[in-house]
Parts: C-alpha cells; sequence; structure tokens
C-alpha cells in the first residue's frame, strides 16, 4: 500500500518569467499610450522652441546647404535668471543645424521643464508598475490564485510551457483536522 503523502499532483505553477512576460503585456495596456502621448507632447514642444528661437532664415539656410552645415538631431535648451541655470536636450525626429544651447525665457524653459517631468515620471510610474505585477503574479503562485485574484493577468500568462509537481496537501490537511 502506498503511503498517501508521498501522492502528488501537477499544479500549474508560476515561474518569474512568466510573471515578468505577463507584467510586460499588462504594463502594455496600462501605460504605452500615456507615455507615447507625453512623449509627442513633448517633442512637439521642442520642435516649436527650435522655431520659435531660431530665426526662419537660419533653418531655411540650412536646409537649401545642407552641405555647408553640420547637422545633429540632439537640441540642448538653457535657461538664466531668477537665481537658477537650467538645462535639458533631447533628441529630435529629424536633423537640424548644428548650433549652440538655445537660451529660452524662463516660462519656456519652464513649460518644457514640466512636459520633460510629465515622460520622465510617466516612464518612472510605467516601470515601478511593471515590477509590481511581476512580484504580484510570481506571489500569486499558482493559475486558480490567479483566476480569483487577478484575473486580468491570466490571458497573459502561458501554463502550457510549465507545470510543477507540486505536494496533495488534502491528506496532511485531514490528518491535521482529526487532532482539532
Amino acid at each position: 500500500m502506498s503511503n498517501p503523502l508521498n501522492k502528488r499532483i501537477m499544479s500549474k505553477r508560476i515561474t518569474k518569467a512568466m510573471a515578468e512576460n505577463a507584467a510586460i503585456e499588462l504594463t502594455k495596456i496600462a501605460f504605452d499610450k500615456k507615455v507615447e502621448k507625453a512623449e509627442k507632447d513633448r517633442l512637439a514642444l521642442a520642435k516649436h522652441l527650435v522655431e520659435k528661437y531660431i530665426p526662419a532664415p537660419v533653418l531655411q539656410c540650412a536646409k537649401e546647404y545642407l552641405g555647408c552645415y553640420d547637422h545633429q538631431r540632439r537640441v540642448e535648451f538653457t535657461t538664466e535668471g531668477l537665481g537658477h541655470y537650467g538645462y535639458k536636450w533631447l533628441y529630435l525626429d529629424y536633423e537640424h543645424p548644428k548650433f549652440n544651447q538655445i537660451c529660452l525665457s524662463k516660462s519656456d524653459f519652464d513649460s518644457y521643464d514640466k512636459a520633460d517631468k510629465l515622460y520622465d515620471d510617466l516612464k518612472n510610474a510605467r516601470d515601478n508598475y511593471k515590477d509590481e505585477v511581476t512580484n504580484a503574479i510570481f506571489n500569486l503562485r499558482t493559475e486558480r490564485n490567479v483566476a480569483e485574484l487577478f484575473p486580468e493577468a491570466l490571458p497573459f500568462l502561458n501554463f502550457t510551457e510549465c507545470t510543477a509537481l507540486a505536494p496533495n496537501l488534502t491528506p496532511l490537511r485531514a490528518l491535521l483536522n482529526q487532532n482539532l
């Protein structure tokens, strides 16, 4: 006769890799559109500021005589005044003539700084969300727990790749209940 404590059943267990993959997909749903919009808004503001502070004839000349100028995609903004010096940079989606840092007015720099901070905050929130979701899913451990407590994650977990032996706790619990 076999010992009932040695019986094991197959359980659909969650691995760290499964939790990370599911978290990546859930993070895309929760944050990608927000981050993308913040990035587009920041880039549009930067383009506007370049056009505002670099005279149109200079930009036009650089386009006409492309070979005469060094070109780059990076733009640098600075500001001075009211007791502080600010510096920000980013890469544009087009090349422009290489020029020194563009010194913005305080209000323009502050508006760019606000857009830049929003973008950075959303990226950090996205990264934190991914880590928290990964940990939550991994700590749930089984398909049943995920189905009960975090059903939104279930479609993104591939249990066909990984099943692990889990102890059959029924006999253990029965012996414990007999003595209570």
